[in-house]
């Protein structure tokens, strides 16, 4: 169960001679490497185990409601209007500097970014529209090309079986064309080796 400074302190106030906190140490390793980035080689030590504990039982998770809703809303308003107050306040002092006021021209940069991002969104909408499209022609392609190339291996099933076998019988025939060789050169070979040995007895 997930723990904060709240629920410690209630629980942990309420003991007159001794308080036992139970933890988990697996549920604090898993929390500890969730918290790393990937592939991060680093052990987790007893230390680690200890930091994080106290992080979690030491941490105060704010609850908002419905009056900081208001209290936000009321917040950015007030910026707003001062926003907008300190934007008057430097057109005026640019007119009466004689300068041009720059808070139309402002307004127009804004506009003009608020319409580039909307040109932008639009043109990543039919991005994605057309990547759906060309998704779903391939999936209605797939079939075809299945059946294309299983006809073409029909095809030319039997030329490659013919070279195969056609290739096969000509390493049979070398290898026969090599082993008659070989065989002649000995029956060659013999009668000079049964010359010799005479030669060398009769020494």
């Amino acid at each position: 169960q997930t723990t904060d400074g709240f629920k410690t302190y209630v629980s942990g106030s309420r003991h007159r001679e001794r308080d036992y906190w139970l933890t988990s140490e697996g549920a604090e390793r898993q929390e500890i490497a969730g918290r790393r980035p990937l592939g991060d080689p680093r052990p987790i030590r007893e230390h680690d185990i200890w930091t994080n504990w106290t992080r979690n039982i030491a941490r105060q998770p704010e609850k908002t409601n419905a009056l900081d809703l208001v209290k936000i809303g009321e917040e950015a308003r007030r910026n707003a209007a001062r926003a907008f107050l300190k934007g008057l306040a430097v057109d005026e002092k640019r007119e009466a500097a004689g300068l041009p006021a720059d808070l139309s021209q402002r307004f127009a940069r804004t506009q003009a970014r608020a319409s580039a991002q909307g040109r932008l969104t639009e043109t990543m909408t039919r991005a994605a529209e057309d990547k759906g499209q060309a998704l779903a022609r391939i999936e209605r392609a797939a079939p075809a090309v299945r059946a294309a190339v299983a006809a073409g291996w029909e095809r030319a099933r039997p030329l490659i079986e013919a070279a195969h076998r056609s290739a096969r019988a000509r390493l049979q025939s070398a290898l026969e064309g090599h082993r008659r060789r070989q065989a002649q050169r000995q029956a060659e070979d013999r009668p000079v080796e049964q010359e010799s040995r005479k030669r060398g007895r009769s020494r």
